[in-house]
C-alpha cells in the first residue's frame, strides 16, 4: 500500500493529501503522478490541503523531491498548499523555504480547520457546501 491517500475534498477544485510512514523517491514520484491527474481533471485553481504529520522519513536528495514536484509547480491548475500541524522547526524552515522557493503558494497551519478557514477566505469560488468534512485530515 502506498504511503498516500488522496481525495476530492470539494469536487474538482480542493484535494486532500494525507502522507505517512517512510516515504522513497519512488513513492514521491507515483504520488505526484496521481496529483497531477486530479489536477488535469480539476478546475483553476485546484488548491489541496495536505496532512503530513505522520511521515517518518522522507528522501535526503532535495534533487530526488525536485525532480518529482517540478512538473506540479509549472501545472496551470494548482492553487494553495496547505499543510496541517506541528512540524520541528528545521523541517518546517526547509519546506517553507522549498515550496516558496520555487514559487508555490504555500502555508503551514495547526489545523484542519485553521486551514480551510485561511482558504475559504483566499478563494471562495469553490462551492463550499459540496465539502466532504470526512475527508479533513
Amino acid at each position: 500500500m502506498m504511503p498516500f491517500r488522496l481525495d476530492w475534498y470539494v469536487p474538482q477544485r480542493v484535494i486532500v493529501m494525507q502522507v505517512w510512514g517512510d516515504i522513497s523517491s519512488a513513492e514521491i514520484g507515483e504520488q505526484d503522478m496521481a496529483l497531477g491527474q486530479m489536477l488535469d481533471s480539476g478546475s483553476a485553481p485546484v488548491h489541496i490541503i495536505g496532512d503530513d504529520r505522520q511521515v517518518q522519513r522522507t528522501p535526503h536528495n532535495p534533487g530526488d523531491l525536485w525532480r518529482f514536484v517540478r512538473h506540479i509547480m509549472a501545472h496551470p491548475s494548482l492553487g494553495w498548499i496547505i499543510l496541517v500541524g506541528e512540524t520541528n522547526p528545521i523541517a518546517g524552515f526547509l519546506t517553507y523555504s522549498f515550496f516558496t522557493g520555487f514559487g508555490f503558494q504555500y502555508r503551514r497551519m495547526q489545523s484542519s480547520e485553521e486551514a480551510l478557514a485561511f482558504l475559504q477566505v483566499k478563494d471562495s469560488s469553490p462551492n463550499w457546501d459540496d465539502a466532504d468534512p470526512n475527508l479533513l485530515p
